[in-house]
This record gives C-alpha cells, structure tokens and sequence, in this order.
C-alpha cells in the first residue's frame, strides 16, 4: 500500500492526484506542484499538510471523505464522496488567519432499545439520582456536563445525546450520528434474550447489541471511541460477558471499553466515568478560528437558554459580523450544521434555522408516540397525513408557522414526502406520506414471482432500515401517488423507459434487491442505482458485495438522462369508471345508479365502480382516485343529500385535490349530473359553508369524548378539509354541470368514445 508521495515531489505539472484508502499521512511533498487541481485523500490519515496547499488558483476540488486532514475539524472535511470540501476549508483557513483556539467539546451519542436504563444513566452523568418510574426518552435530549481536564486546562464541554429506543426514533437518529464523538451502547442481557418488550401496554421491538454496534459503525466509523455498558446490574450475579457476535463487533474498534453499570445502587460510575475520559483524549481536538468559536459558543448558549427556538439567515449573518466577521457565513453556517450544532438545508424552513432541535424533534416524534392519537391514526390511514391531521397534536402548543417549520424538517430528513401537493388558493391540503408507518406487505411487490429483465442484488454487513426509508422518499418525491410504496419497497412503472421497476429491502439478510422488467429495464435499472448509491453515500453505508447490475441497453432507446424518473400510474386489469353519490338519494329516486351501471355494462362490458360495492373511506377510493388521470371516468350526482353527507363530500374533495393540478383532467374525466342540489347562487354556497361548520364543530365535540380516537380524528381532519374547499369546488364545479337528467347522460355517454 502506497505510505509516501515523496516521489511526486517534482512533477510540477501533475493536475490529478487520487491517493484514496491508502497509507499517505504526509501531504508535505505536494508543496511544489502548482499544477495541482484534483485532490482525493478520502479515508487518509493526514497528519502533515504544507502551508497554503489549499490556496492554490489552480486547486479546484478537493475529497477527504472518512478521513483526517491534519487539525482540520471533521465537519470541514468532505461529508459524503463526491462532497467537495475545497470553499469550506479555504474559508475555515482564512479565519484561522485571525486566531485559532483548540476545540474542548465532543458529543457523547448514548444509544440502545427502549426501556434499557439509558435515561437512568444519563441522569448519574448528569450528577441526578436514580428514579423508579423514569419517564422513557421520546426523539432525542440534549444535556450537557463538564469533563475534567489535567491541571491548567479547561474542562471539556460534553454534549450528551440520549436518543429514544424505539425504532420510529430510528429515523433521526442517522442525523446526528455522523459526529465527532464518543459512542455509547446501553444493552441488557434481558433484551438480548427477548425480541419485544412491553412499555405503556404496547410491545416495542428489540434490536440486539451487534445492531447497535452496527450502526456506530457505519455512521461513526470504527475509529470513533466506543463504550458499551451493561446497564441493570444491580449484583455481581446479573454480570454477563458478551455473545460472540456483538464481540467479534467490539473488537473491530480501535478504541472500545466495556463497562457494567448499575443507575439504581449506584455502581460503575467511576469506571464509566474513567472510559469517557480516555474517549475523549481518543478524539480530534481541532482548532478553529476565534471568532468562530465566539458565535459557535452564542449559538450554544441560545440553545442551552431555550429562549430562541430558530434563526433566518440573515440574523445569523448579522451574528457573525457582530462577533467580529466570519470570512463566509454561509459555509460556517453549513459547517455548524455538519456539526450537528444547528439544523439548516438551503430550500426547507424559508431560510429558517433550528437552533433547538430537541424541541423540534420533541415536536415531530410527539405525533409517532404510540401514546397519542395521530400514531394510530396515522397507521389506520397507511402512514398517509396532511398538516390538519397533526394539528390534532401540534394547535395547542404551536404556531401554524412552527408546524410548517416542522413538516419541512420531516421532509428534509426523509421522515416524510409530499406524497399529493396542496393549493391554497384553492384551499386544498397537501398530503404526506411516512415511510415508517407503511403497512406490511409480500417481498415480491406484487410481482407474482415474474422474472426480471435485469436485477441487481446489493448485500451489507449491516443494512439500516433507513436506507430503504430515504429511498421511498428520493422516488416518492418524483413520483407521488404514482408509486406503490409498502415497509419496505417500492414499485414503479416509468414512462420514458416504458419499464416496471421494484425495489425491496430484506434487514434480516442485509440485501437491497433491485428488479426491473419490459421496455429499457437496463435503462431504468441504471437509474435506480445512481438513486440508491446517492442515499448510500448520505448515509456513508457501502454494500460489501454486488451482484448483477445493469446490462447493454437496447440502441433504439433515446439516451438515458441522468436521475429522472417519469412515474406513471400502475396499469389496472380494466378501465375504471367511478359513480360518486348519496345511497339516500338513490333509494328515494327508483334506483337510477344502478340502471345505469347496468346499462353501460351491457353496452361497453365495463363495470361502473360504485359505493355500494367499493368502501367508501378506504383505499379502494384512494386507489381509484390515483388512477383518474390513466383514462377513468368519474360520474357525480349532485343532490342535497349528497352535499351533506361526509361520505360523499371527502370523496368529492379527493376528486378535486387530484385533479386540481389539471383542470382540464377534471372537465375531461369528471361528468356531472345535477340533482336537486342548490348550488346556483352565492346564498347557496353560504348555507353549506355554515352547515360544515357546525359539522366541525361537532365533529370536535365528538372527538374529545370518543373512545374510537381513530375514526372521530378522521372525522374531523376530512370535515376540516371539507370546509376549506368545498365552496370552491362548488363554484367551479356550477359553472361545468353537463347534465340535468338521467336519460340525457345514458343517451350521450353511451355514444361517446372513452377517452384516451
């Protein structure tokens, strides 16, 4: 393996140098090569870097991924592989210019299954005592505590980071994992023995310690200092070494300690208190500019003081300058949320930036608690929600502004996608949709066994259920309601490649296979690579071994473009024709529905799907209503009972929000039939207006008192919706009526073609 580039030291025209995963740890000899405009030292120890290498006109692009660059904090150096850090370390280096202090703080990042005592741990660092009834950890706290140094040096500020067990907090747990810090696993031999445990009644999964130490693996690296803490051991009898597979993991780290610990007698907090201590002499110690220190140092106090929850960026701007001028705030900004710091991505939040993510993440998890009510409603409804849905959670103790700041970080972290886009002129909601709440579903996707054109197998040491997560959420943002998306995989059907794609995820056998048949299978197949590679690398998770991957593409297909996706809708076995309407009035009017359902079945062998064989609120629906724009047609009925049922005005609403992107879809698809609706004047449109409001109201009143949480929540969150658009709907849907009786729709859809 290459350890010296002393060799290189006189080609002075050398641009390009990949020194990558080896040995280097001198870039001394690069002094004299003025040339130089790639540099690749990812996974390098550097130890050695010449004055001014980074300054060079000619230098454009620089890698450190997974790596060390002299005294050069992590968060500087390059995030994911193909993350050029070069403008971050030319502005950290001109600031250094002005004064350079040694960073004195580290994150300790406690993991483990819920229930397992990492609070009660947390609290003995902390200088607490041990509570009986200790509430469990719900997302993340963030607590601070002093680190005694040798004699004449500062204490070292340790941020402890006490991360919720339960695997929905698994989702923002990879945020922070990529820091400089120490690790901590807390496991009981109790949990490793079981694969449940019961908290609140409820039973909560268990993941066993190689899962634990698998996942500080791959987001800290095995250089990171670990240390893992048998908790509960209240007697030398309860001690239990550990099993050869979580020790085969331990002793991969460069630095692990093992420790038993006991929160209730106490017992063991010195020698935990030793292991984070020889931790933190383990670690970098970087230095940083000195007015960088000075606003990083405000920036932790604010968040310390819970006075400021966020931040624009021009208030930071302003900070930055007010403490003495920053060489770039933009990029220390992006540095700091390297760090973990703040919470910032450039296009979410209206610039805003979290400054307590604690309360933010409080917030977001505060709808998955089991405990609450939107948790099983939101699985009841397959992880799909809108904002009104979580208001059920959030009105009482947040502005609509906070709550907006909330669904862009669910988004941003891949908690969630907008699965529908809301129009507010038009007073729809967008809907959403969590992957983490998905249902189960069969591994093959509803392939039915069918064999692939093309297929790749990715295998891993240890595959995070994340990575499937962030991957719903990369094509669930280009295809939406297009996609058919489960727990753990997606099925696609892509236009430009005229290809039916399928991903699955299998954490049992830590393999991501990827499948795609008909049309340029190759071509769709390659796609979906490149999006799977990118979530890998935000990660920093790498497949061990790859088998198979995308074959020679057929040359009558036009040239792949990189990463697009053109989704659409699934193919259904039959053309669907929907009839929207109140069962009232079809008693009370001789059944005129289902004379004509039977006529157009007699006439076009197409069967009119209806309520009186489909579920009104459930995914039949759904599902129709995301297939509307592939041809359907959807007939509605306009009576007054139709106006004041629930069933019918949410399905008219769905129609509407999926349609409403492309009003000329509506006027195509949609056929309207006026019954003895009064919908002609603005008097009209007030009385409905009124009627749904006392029906919120109501609906509210029912809510509080209701023992089926689920059904009266959804009650309320589809009346709300109702509220806020059917007056425009009906404004839009009067002026496009195109019949006026049966017999005049029978005559002319019978003798119309469908559309194509």
């Amino acid at each position: 393996m290459v350890s010296d580039l002393g060799p290189l030291a006189g080609l002075t025209a050398l641009q390009s140098l990949a020194c990558s995963e080896t040995a280097v740890s001198d870039l001394t000899p690069l002094a004299g090569l003025p040339a130089l405009q790639y540099l690749d030292c990812s996974g390098c120890q550097i130890t050695r870097v010449p004055k001014r290498l980074f300054d060079r006109p000619a230098l454009e692009e620089v890698f450190c991924y997974d790596g060390r660059l002299g005294d050069i904090p992590g968060e500087i150096l390059s995030q994911t592989e193909d993350d050029n850090c070069l403008p971050r370390l030319r502005a950290h280096l001109r600031d250094l210019e002005r004064g350079a202090v040694r960073m004195r703080d580290a994150k300790l990042l406690v993991l483990g299954n819920g229930r397992v005592g990492k609070t009660q741990l947390c609290n003995r660092l902390l200088g607490a005592g041990f509570e009986d009834n200790a509430d469990s950890t719900h997302g993340i706290v963030v607590q601070g505590f002093d680190l005694a140094g040798e004699a004449g040096t500062e204490p070292a500020r340790i941020q402890l980071w006490d991360f919720g067990g339960q695997d929905i907090y698994h989702s923002t747990h990879t945020l922070f994992l990529r820091s400089r810090g120490i690790y901590l696993v807390a496991w009981t031999p109790a949990q490793e023995d079981n694969d449940l445990h019961r908290q609140g009644g409820q039973e909560f999964r268990n993941y066993r310690l190689p899962y634990w130490l698998g996942q500080v693996a791959e987001f800290g690296g095995r250089s990171a200092p670990l240390i893992v803490v048998q908790t509960q051991v209240d007697g030398l009898a309860d001690k239990r070494p550990l099993d050869p597979a979580a020790r085969e993991r331990f002793a991969t780290f460069a630095t692990a300690f093992e420790v038993h610990h006991s929160a209730k007698k106490p017992r063991g907090l010195e020698e935990l208190a030793e292991a984070i201590a020889e931790s933190y002499a383990a670690i970098e110690q970087p230095v940083i500019g000195v007015v960088r220190a000075r606003v990083k140092r405000t920036i932790e106090d604010l968040i310390a003081a819970h006075t400021q929850r966020s931040m624009t960026v021009p208030a930071f701007h302003a900070l930055c300058d007010r403490l003495g001028g920053i060489a770039d705030p933009d990029l220390f900004l992006e540095t700091l949320h390297h760090a973990g710091t703040v919470f910032h991505r450039p296009g979410f939040f209206n610039g805003e930036i979290i400054l307590d993510q604690e309360w933010a993440i409080r917030a977001i998890y505060a709808v998955f608690d089991r405990a609450s009510k939107t948790h099983a409603i939101l699985q009841a409804h397959g992880g799909t929600f809108t904002r009104i849905l979580l208001g059920l959670v959030w009105d009482e103790a947040y502005t609509p502004e906070e709550q907006a700041l909330f669904l862009a970080m669910m988004q941003s972290c891949g908690i969630c996608f907008e699965k529908l886009p809301g129009d507010p002129k038009a007073g729809t909601e967008a809907s959403y949709l969590a992957p983490d709440l998905l249902p189960e579903r069969r591994s093959d996707g509803g392939w039915d066994g069918d064999t692939p054109d093309q297929k790749q197998s990715r295998c891993y040491a240890h595959l995070p259920a994340t990575l499937i997560r962030n991957i719903l959420c990369a094509i669930g943002r280009k295809a939406g309601p297009r996609g058919d998306y489960w727990r753990h995989g997606v099925r696609i059907n892509e236009a430009a490649t005229r290809s039916e794609g399928l991903i699955v995820s299998d954490t049992g056998s830590g393999r991501l296979t990827l499948r795609t048949r008909a049309g340029d299978a190759a071509g769709l197949l390659a796609t979906l690579v490149k999006i799977v590679e990118r979530e890998e690398a935000r990660l920093g998770v790498r497949p061990t071994a790859i088998e198979g991957g995308p074959g020679p593409r057929s040359a009558s297909m036009p040239p792949q473009q990189d990463l697009t996706l053109d989704v659409q809708r699934l193919p259904s076995a039959e053309p669907g024709w929907f009839f929207s309407y109140a069962t009232e009035s079809e008693n009370a009017g001789g059944r005129p529905v289902a004379a004509f359902c039977d006529k157009v079945k007699a006439a076009t062998s197409i069967t009119v799907r209806r309520d009186i064989d489909e579920l009104r609120y459930g995914d039949q629906i759904e599902a129709f209503m995301d297939r509307l724009v592939s041809g359907e047609r959807i007939f509605i009925w306009l009576t007054d009972a139709y106006l004041k049922s629930p069933y019918c005005m949410f399905e008219l609403v769905g129609i509407w929000k999926r349609c409403n992107g492309n009003r000329g879809v509506f006027e195509d698809r949609i056929r309207v039939l006026l019954g003895d609706a009064a919908i002609r004047h603005e008097t009209d449109l007030q009385q409905h207006r009124e009627f749904w409001r006392a029906q919120q109201h109501a609906a509210y009143d029912r809510l509080q008192q209701a023992t089926d949480c689920v059904q009266a929540a959804l009650d309320l969150a589809r009346i709300i919706e109702i509220v806020k658009s059917s007056a425009d709907i009906l404004m839009f849907i009067r002026e496009r009526i195109r019949y006026s009786s049966f017999e005049e729709m029978t005559e002319r859809e019978l003798t119309r073609p469908p559309v194509q």
